[in-house]
């Protein structure tokens, strides 16, 4: 910019000189000065046409942690050089740099990844890719924009929780119980002889050359048990900022169960009330995980809805053999009034309380809550900066399993 104004009060002397004295020579001065500006204008902009440009990524989500690929390729498409272009890819990710200055010879291309480490979760914009040309003098700038804006979807960090031990509803005479189903299913139970309608591909070979008879697999819809996870994203009972706030680790804690007790193969749901209403039914189909990860990834604790409202709308979809994890910085109690009851239908309830007052640097926030201690809960307490490995070890054991009100436990 500067050198801008510089050349055009230069210009403008210039031509106030000619002007004024009539001497050829300041016009021919002025005529030179106009011509360099015109020429390095067209220089600009002719330099982005004739060009090829293109970004191509593998996969568009990861985790946090992990990396994000994209190939970003140029190609000159006339006979003319390309002496200077600058490539960037925008974009709102967090440290994601790609920008890049190429020089193309005729009908020349460069190529190169570019590689992001992904530093937080959430759902981001990558592109288009804007490629910029500028005169040698750098007076011009111009810019033009390739290929399309695309999401891309950071999942929150999963940890193992190799001790981590909810309160499964145990069923009578077995530990799942198991209906036929008529869709195929990862569970395959037993064979029976096909009839009219079966399909090709569930016919069990093996059996079928071993009997003789056209033989065909039947599936369990697998466990009825199931686990909800039930997150509570007001923010007045939030503290902290950043990976260090208790919204962060509600979050880590949510993705690495979901993680742990999908990967056993239970169904697993989710809901939250934050911005607006998270509800993920529980299933345990393969790619069910990565839907619960997806919505994790979006979540933000900017609700006004209390925990006591969010507990009521997702009641309806708690079953008599069905588990319910509730993560909470909450320091009130009028949530813990709805358990009995829950339990009464055959809940089973545990409960992650996010202590406060290590996650604000205030100190004067309320330590965590007795009620919920002396509540006949299993209570799981996590304090900032705890190895969540160690936090979800150890909880408060209820008394109705013969243990005093507060005993700790540690599974090893």
């Amino acid at each position: 910019m500067k050198r801008a104004i510089g050349l055009a009060l230069l210009v403008g002397i210039v031509l106030y000189g000619a002007l004024s004295s009539g001497f050829s020579l300041y016009f021919h001065l002025a005529y030179l000065l106009v011509g360099a500006l015109a020429a390095g204008a067209l220089w600009a902009f002719w330099n982005l046409r004739s060009l090829e440009a293109r970004v191509e990524r593998r996969t568009l989500n990861a985790q946090v942690g992990g990396l994000i690929e994209g190939h970003i390729s140029v190609r000159n498409l006339s006979r003319i050089p390309k002496p200077w272009l600058e490539v960037q890819e925008l974009g709102d990710m967090p440290d994601h740099a790609s920008g890049r200055v190429v020089a193309l010879a005729a009908q020349d291309s460069r190529a190169w990844i570019v590689r992001t480490i992904c530093q937080q979760r959430g759902v981001f914009t990558l592109g288009p890719l804007q490629v910029t040309s500028s005169d040698p003098l750098g007076l011009f700038r111009f810019t033009r924009r390739f290929s399309k804006t695309t999401s891309v979807v950071v999942y929150p960090a999963t940890l193992p929780l190799p001790y981590l031990r909810l309160p499964l509803s145990h069923l009578v005479g077995d530990e799942s119980m198991r209906r036929r189903a008529q869709q195929m299913t990862p569970l395959a139970a037993s064979v029976r002889e096909y009839v009219h309608g079966d399909a090709v591909n569930r016919v069990h070979w093996p059996t079928t050359a071993r009997t003789g008879k056209l033989m065909v697999k039947e599936f369990d819809l697998g466990l009825s048990m199931n686990l909800w996870i039930l997150m509570d994203l007001e923010a007045s009972v939030q503290a902290g900022q950043g990976p260090d706030s208790t919204e962060e680790t509600a979050v880590t804690i949510a993705a690495s169960v979901a993680r742990k007790y999908s990967d056993m193969g239970l169904p697993v749901g989710l809901a939250a009330e934050g911005e607006r209403s998270y509800l993920v039914a529980s299933d345990s189909s393969p790619s069910h995980l990565h839907h619960v990860l997806e919505e994790l990834a979006r979540v933000r604790a900017t609700g006004r809805t209390p925990l006591e409202v969010t507990l009521g709308q997702v009641e309806r979809h708690l079953g008599r053999y069905s588990t319910l994890l509730i993560i909470t910085p909450s320091p009130r109690d009028d949530w813990l009034k709805a358990l009995p009851d829950l339990r009464r239908r055959g809940v089973r309830v545990a409960l992650v309380l996010l202590d406060r007052a290590s996650f604000s640097d205030n100190g004067r926030e309320p330590p965590p809550q007795t009620a919920a201690v002396q509540s006949g809960l299993p209570v799981f307490t996590v304090r900032r900066g705890q190895p969540l490995e160690d936090a979800l070890r150890t909880y408060v054991a209820p008394s109705s399993v013969g243990l005093r009100s507060g005993t700790e436990v540690a599974w090893r």
